[in-house]
């Protein structure tokens, strides 16, 4: 039998050795002894403005660090605060714990002050909800460790009861079991049809997206479009997965409608498509069978299977994106491709679709602040009518570099991104660009910014409108 401890302190120690630096969140009084273990634990709390801004924060800390932060919320409207973030934290594939506290089972029964199922509540936004029991707290936190971390990395919630989080216990896990290696193509029929595929293709085309970048295949993607001479497209969230001043790079698409006009009539040139962690999450509608899987062929490389319908695939790959396209790749000689220049052409009609303009304009502040800060630079950036020209103008050299939320697309990201960002990375320069209104939304972390002493530049762009809805208004 192993030594005695409080519930909460399994769940803080899981957080550590799992590589947890950081918890946000505001406390309430059934989460003390959390906050408290946390603490002991090693694990920095950042005491936020708004519950909601604290989840960003953690997104900010991921994408630059690739580490799992915790969210914590008392009962009632502080879980329920953090519903947004949460949707957010599942659809832009961002691991979570998100704890909450709630009250005891037995004065469930009979007290109503605040309490809500939060189980309900998280169900939907959630890869998986647990309540907290005391005799496998240690069970329950790896767990939901493991299931926020693979595959498509997710929010995980827990629901811990006041006097179980204080209970003390033995621990239930002999050790803490090992996560799953990464997958390479099954041997086979499929695998040899993807080499046949690609040795036989004249105008191969890679879409990579934001699993490809979860998975941290952006050195296997360089190698590949560069023995293949095969251009690339990327998500917004996936920018700078291959640096885009790469003569094969055409950089991000998917929300622009000037950008996809050029976009998908190159893609529609194409004779193999190959998605490498691709996940249509992020594209609007006009992508929905954006090729002739008549004419084009497709090799779809997922962190899960695909169940979207955005397109059909011949191939579906379920597993590590780097090593799919290794073993594709592996005795395939390069071929004489694209040699009608056509994504040479695509790539000159975008530098002229958004091109650096001459007058006073968003799109002139853009390209002064790209001039004026260092390559390596942290840009977030927020949900509205400059998203769309940010990311289709902003060069990114590096993945994860320009962080937004682009697949759930909530507003005031900006800021609270950007201090979780510059909290991990201090030596670097970061920038926040943010709508006026996205700004309001979450005002109260300049407060955060100051007291944590972060010196973030943030951009304002002030219409005194929200710009995307007027101008649907007026269409």
């Amino acid at each position: 039998m192993g030594k005695l401890k409080r519930s909460a302190d399994y769940i803080a120690e899981g957080l550590y050795l799992s590589g947890c630096r950081y918890a946000f969140g505001m406390p309430g009084g059934e989460v003390l002894t959390i906050l408290d273990a946390l603490n002991k634990a090693g694990i920095e709390f950042v005491l936020c403005k708004h519950e909601n801004n604290g989840g960003h924060m953690a997104e900010g800390v991921y994408q630059r660090t690739g580490s799992i932060s915790a969210l914590l919320a008392t009962i009632g409207p502080g879980a329920t605060n953090i519903v947004n973030v949460v949707a957010n934290a599942k659809q832009e594939r961002v691991p979570l714990l998100v704890i909450t506290g709630c009250v005891d089972q037995d004065v469930e029964s009979y007290y109503t002050h605040q309490v809500i199922d939060h189980q309900k509540v998280f169900e939907e936004v959630t890869k998986a909800s647990f309540k907290l029991s005391a005799a496998t707290a240690d069970m329950v936190v790896d767990k939901a460790i493991k299931i926020a971390t693979t595959g498509q990395p997710g929010p995980v919630h827990i629901d811990v009861p006041v006097g179980v989080a204080n209970e003390m216990v033995s621990p239930s896990l002999d050790s803490r079991t090992a996560k799953p290696s990464p997958m390479s193509p099954a041997q086979g029929s499929d695998l040899l049809y993807a080499k046949e595929l690609l040795a036989n293709s004249k105008r191969p085309l890679l879409i990579a997206g934001i699993d490809a970048m979860n998975q941290k295949a952006e050195e296997e993607i360089v190698r590949f479009i560069n023995k293949h001479k095969t251009p690339i497209i990327t998500t917004y969230k996936a920018k700078g997965i291959v640096p885009e001043d790469h003569p094969l790079s055409l950089g991000g698409a998917g929300l622009s409608p000037k950008s996809d006009s050029i976009v998908l009539k190159l893609i529609s040139q194409a004779d193999l498509v190959i998605g490498a962690g691709y996940d249509p999450i992020e594209m609007r509608d006009s992508w929905k069978n954006a090729w002739d899987i008549n004419k084009t062929k497709m090799i779809d490389i997922t962190a899960t299977i695909s169940n979207h319908y955005m397109h059909s695939s011949n191939i579906n790959f379920v597993g590590d994106v780097a090593s799919s396209l290794r073993t594709i790749s592996e005795g395939v000689h390069p071929a004489n491709v694209w040699v009608g220049g056509e994504p040479d052409r695509a790539k000159n009609e975008l530098k002229v679709a958004f091109r650096n303009p001459n007058e006073w304009s968003p799109g002139l502040v853009i390209s002064m602040v790209r001039s004026a800060i260092p390559k390596n630079s942290i840009v977030t950036c927020d949900t509205g009518a400059h998203k769309i020209l940010l990311s289709q103008m902003w060069t990114c050299f590096e993945p994860r570099s320009l962080l937004q939320s682009n697949s759930f697309s909530t507003m005031a990201i900006a800021v609270p991104m950007a201090i979780g960002a510059k909290m991990v990375e201090p030596e670097k320069t970061v920038v926040a660009f943010s709508g006026d209104a996205g700004l309001l939304m979450c005002l109260g972390e300049l407060a955060t910014v100051k007291e944590k002493e972060l010196p973030i530049v943030i951009i304002v762009f002030v219409d005194d409108s929200l710009a995307l809805i007027e101008k649907k208004q007026r269409e």
